[in-house]
């Protein structure tokens, strides 16, 4: 057990819906403080711990990109994506979350952890604007009923998108679809593909 106090409630994101890890969440007045971080593919709950304020430029700006750096890249963005899951389903703080994150995972290379800082900041900073613009080009999609894992692949694409030049948007994009195949759904793959189309050949990039 990573820590010696209770409660501690174990859900696995590629198994358990979303819907599922909400309802546990609202229906116990028992977790109303806790705080959430991850470990491996587990969702636990976990109270608060201080945090600290690593730099957030991107560690990767203005790097070639080879195998390597593209390995460091995928997992950085695994890694902000659970920071934001337990940011939306505990509406948690994003300095919170991303303390509790790093507080209770396995060591990993400082580039892949200040970039995945460096993306649930950015999506933090224009999550207004990057929700809005997610909402315009999912056809027939209100954002509060798209799936929280998808809705989250979105956002953090969507900020590499418009707001970073460290990668081509065809890259950005097929990344993003391979994290949604991974932990989404059987449709989550193409349902991120479609939307981040859209936003890439129809919005300005705002760097």
């Amino acid at each position: 057990m990573l820590w010696s106090f209770p409660p501690i409630v174990f859900l696995d994101l590629r198994r358990d819906p979303p819907h599922a890890i909400d309802t546990a969440w609202r229906g116990n007045t028992n977790f109303y403080k806790a705080k959430f971080g991850f470990t491996k593919s587990n969702f636990l709950w976990k109270f608060d711990v201080p945090v600290k304020y690593p730099p957030e430029r991107g560690p990767f700006e203005g790097k070639n990109f080879g195998e390597s750096e593209m390995r460091k890249r995928t997992k950085a963005r695994e890694c902000a994506l659970k920071i934001l899951y337990a940011i939306e389903i505990a509406k948690e703080k994003p300095e919170d979350a991303i303390g509790i994150f790093w507080d209770n995972s396995d060591p990993v290379e400082s580039d892949v952890k200040d970039y995945a800082n460096v993306l649930v900041r950015g999506v933090a900073k224009r999550r207004e604007k990057i929700d809005e613009l997610i909402a315009k080009h999912a056809t027939n999609w209100q954002l509060e009923r798209m799936a929280v894992i998808d809705k989250n692949i979105l956002r953090f694409a969507t900020y590499e998108l418009l707001y970073s030049d460290e990668m081509p948007p065809k890259v950005a994009i097929n990344e993003a679809i391979d994290i949604a195949k991974k932990y989404g759904d059987r449709d989550s793959g193409k349902f991120v593909n479609g939307v981040l189309d859209k936003i890439s050949k129809t919005e300005d990039k705002d760097s």
